[in-house]
């Protein structure tokens, strides 16, 4: 009785201590740490950049993107763009090649996943700022000045810029929007204490020399990739002003698959770096653990939380308890796929499809069966 009562508590704390704790604990710590502004510096300052952009069957977006990536504000000789088609079997290559003298183009002749792209385009560049970026991420103007004005600190490896999610109709995508400023808030504290654990995939810039290969299997390689920089000794910096935008999954079909693969990735990133092997780790370690390690966790957690209730069910308040979670999962997720608005319902529903995603996820990758290459949502 004891002990299910002890593992009841401390799987319910680190459930709340990875999603309210922390970022309170954060808030706190910061308020007692001045925010320092990048140091202005002028064009002829400024890094030359390589903005580095994967695709596979992008023709929806592609032109888009190439036409928003050359319109940044930026001095036109100290950027170059290459682009990487991923095998792509629709219009993305012929519509590249039409900007073939203003960028670079290559075509992977099989399909091979986002990361080996990567690994392909990134010795190809020539210049000292690496900016990684999807197809379908539309940055704006100033977005990239403010990302690289950081790297007159030698001590920053990497910067992250905010991305901000937009939708064309109203269902789940409103929580998934919240959970991503939720997100950028917290990136943005651990930051202004020494250094964010992860970059946002649409946006961030590296500084060449850092980039380490990308293991030809790795899911997430934008995580990987931040862990390469912090494991030597530099740190990631958040920029709330360098904003891009994304338009999210239009179902919530779309939007659990992409979970799912984020969940196989995030067990595949546990299993390969349980600890963090860097200078300074003292911060990174209580962020990585405290941010990532347990919210990756939470499925197994709840699960774990459930059990103790199960163990419990001699007292009344555990059976209540049991039949009232059981009775709001079920209700709350039913509502979140039938797209009934309801604030306390949908969010209750959308925490638990989402862990559910995650689990799904894990069950995937140690059975084998979550590949790099994915089927992504239509645009």
């Amino acid at each position: 009785m004891r002990m299910s009562i002890l593992i009841f508590f401390v799987s319910l704390f680190l459930i709340l201590y990875t999603y309210l704790l922390y970022p309170l604990l954060l808030f706190l710590l910061a308020r007692f740490k001045k925010e320092k502004p990048a140091v202005p510096i002028g064009p002829e300052d400024l890094p030359s950049v390589s903005v580095i952009i994967a695709a596979y069957n992008e023709e929806a977006v592609i032109e888009k993107k190439i036409r928003n990536a050359l319109e940044l504000d930026y001095p036109k000789d100290k950027i170059e763009i290459l682009i990487g088609s991923d095998g792509s079997t629709d219009k993305t290559d012929e519509i590249c090649m039409q900007y073939e003298d203003q960028i670079r183009f290559h075509r992977i002749e099989s399909r091979q996943g986002k990361s080996n792209v990567l690994n392909t385009l990134v010795p190809l560049a020539k210049n000292e700022i690496l900016l990684f970026t999807d197809a379908n991420t539309v940055l704006q103007e100033e977005s990239l000045k403010k990302l690289t004005v950081h790297f007159a600190d030698r001590s920053i490896g990497g910067v992250c810029g905010r991305l901000i999610l937009e939708s064309r109709t109203q269902g789940v995508e409103a929580y998934e929007k919240a959970y991503w400023k939720y997100e950028s808030d917290i990136k943005n504290l651990e930051s202004r204490l020494y250094s964010t654990v992860g970059a946002n995939g649409g946006i961030y810039a590296i500084r060449k020399e850092l980039f380490r290969t990308i293991p030809k299997d790795t899911i997430i390689d934008d995580f990987w990739i931040s862990l390469g920089i912090l494991k030597q000794g530099k740190k990631i910096y958040f920029e709330k002003e360098a904003i891009a935008k994304e338009t999210i999954s239009e179902t919530i079909i779309d939007e659990f698959w992409r979970k799912v693969r984020i969940g196989s990735g995030n067990l595949q990133t546990l299993l390969l770096v349980p600890v963090i092997d860097c200078p300074n780790r003292a911060f990174i370690h209580f962020a990585y653990y405290s941010h990532k390690v347990i919210r990756w966790m939470t499925p197994l957690l709840l699960i774990i939380l459930y059990i103790s209730i199960l163990a419990l069910s001699s007292e009344p308040i555990f059976v209540n308890m049991f039949y009232l979670s059981n009775l709001l999962i079920f209700v709350s997720s039913l509502a979140v796929i039938l797209n009934i608005k309801n604030r306390s319902m949908n969010l209750i529903g959308y925490f638990s499809l989402f862990n559910f995603a995650l689990l799904w996820g894990y069950i995937r990758f140690i059975m084998g069966k979550q590949s790099v290459i994915w089927k992504k949502a239509a645009r």
